[in-house]
């Protein structure tokens, strides 16, 4: 393994290593904002149509999600809560997509109490929203992803049923509302434990199937896309553990998409790489920080290639694992977040200098959570926000290719990241 080189500036720690052209940043001191009550997930999108990216929690232990606006420099001054329209709590997950084809962000939440639901927001493009509409899902509802699942052009919403083992996909009527939810096996039907669920073509047909992280089995199991948003039965993938939170990316750069989930009861992340085919190879494990409930995926270090975090509820920390260029991962690295239970973690541009930065949820109780910010030291990339200035290099890997030209379908069409050239 090559040495880490560390350096003191007047700024902060430097560190650098790996290949030449591959810059391991460094996050400034942590930034604390109040979030929401038992936080449970955080997302990063444009959600007032400015430009930059606000903050959006499901918060567990309260009938609220929050809101936090982006200031335009990584800054979150303004916080706002919404009721969520029942008494009960139990929000479980949070998603973000254009769900009624208006070109801004919408939100999604899963929540898990009798009777399960997924509570649809519509923005009306200035961050305020409207009165949240539910539909009905499978009890137990844990994880939540929206994607084009029926080939139609609009995002459709699935959930996982942590009680029944199931998945319930909620299609997309066109204008943000949804039919009736159809339910689908998640895998062996007498047990529990179905936790997070993502969706990518992951067998090259074009259509987006689904992966489901199962913490009671140790498994992962992937159903198939017949093309019309039904699926085939699952098919199970030892993940080596209990697969808490799950994230799809093309990890070793050979145009498929590969899993990642984080392992909490082994403080380890799991990673299954894909065949091509829709197929995987046997799980390889990364030892992380102690118990590790959230995982996020990104170049951190602008090297064109995904690398992989973790909030390690156990401590006060997260974990790091750089990634080798070729899907393997270097010994992680840890970063202090000053404050306990990290149970969330997402990662974008915050303040506008073409970095990715860190946002790390933590979950207390019996008071307001806690967010904190993390920016991004690596020198601001190019003024369009690109990696590089090679034309038309859309994902971040300095040339422009028929990787691009994927990466923009896949985006347009699939949910995938938006283009880092934008």
């Amino acid at each position: 393994m090559v040495k880490h080189m560390f350096v003191v500036t007047a700024v902060g720690l430097v560190l650098c290593g790996g290949s030449a052209h591959a810059l391991y940043p460094i996050f400034d001191a942590p930034v604390q904002y109040f979030g929401g009550a038992g936080m449970t997930e955080v997302v990063a999108v444009d959600l007032d149509g400015d430009g930059d990216r606000d903050l959006a929690t499901a918060d567990f232990t309260s009938n609220y999600f929050t809101v936090l606006l982006n200031d335009g420099d990584g800054a979150f001054a303004y916080r706002q809560h919404y009721y969520l329209g029942f008494l009960i709590s139990g929000s479980t997950d949070i998603c973000a997509a254009d769900l009624d084809d208006d070109g801004d962000i919408d939100l999604a939440i899963s929540r898990m109490y009798d009777p399960s639901t997924v509570a649809v927001l519509i923005n009306h493009g200035d961050a305020t929203f409207e009165t949240p509409v539910h539909y009905d899902v499978d009890n137990g509802a844990r994880g939540i992803f929206a994607a084009d699942l029926d080939g139609d052009l609009d995002k459709d919403i699935v959930t996982t049923s942590f009680t029944f083992n199931t998945v319930s996909v909620l299609k997309n009527n066109g204008d943000g509302t949804f039919q009736t939810a159809v339910d689908f096996s998640a895998g062996p039907g007498e047990v529990d434990g179905a936790e997070d669920v993502v969706a990518g073509d992951l067998d090259g047909d074009l259509d987006l199937d689904l992966a489901v992280a199962n913490s009671t089995t140790g498994d992962v199991y992937v159903l198939l896309n017949n093309g019309d948003a039904s699926f085939s039965a699952p098919l199970a993938y030892a993940a080596l553990g209990d697969p808490r939170d799950m994230r799809i990316a093309d990890l070793d750069a050979d145009g498929d998409r590969d899993l990642a989930m984080s392992i909490a009861a082994s403080d380890e992340v799991s990673l299954l790489l894909n065949n091509g085919d829709g197929t995987f190879a046997a799980a390889v494990l990364y030892p992380v920080g102690d118990s590790p409930q959230a995982l996020f995926v990104g170049d951190l270090n602008r090297d064109g290639y995904n690398d992989l975090m973790t909030a390690n509820f156990h401590a006060t920390d997260v974990s790091i694992l750089w990634n080798n260029e070729d899907g393997t991962f270097s010994t992680a690295d840890t970063y202090e977040t000053g404050t306990m239970s990290p149970n969330a973690i997402t990662a974008g541009d915050l303040d506008g200098d073409g970095n990715l930065d860190l946002v790390v949820g933590h979950y207390l109780v019996l008071t307001d959570g806690r967010l904190t910010v993390h920016l991004n030291l690596l020198p601001p990339s190019q003024p369009c926000g690109c990696c590089t200035v090679a034309p038309g290099d859309l994902d971040g890997d300095g040339t422009a290719s028929i990787s691009d030209l994927i990466y923009l379908v896949d985006y347009m069409f699939f949910s995938g990241p938006p283009p880092i050239c934008q």
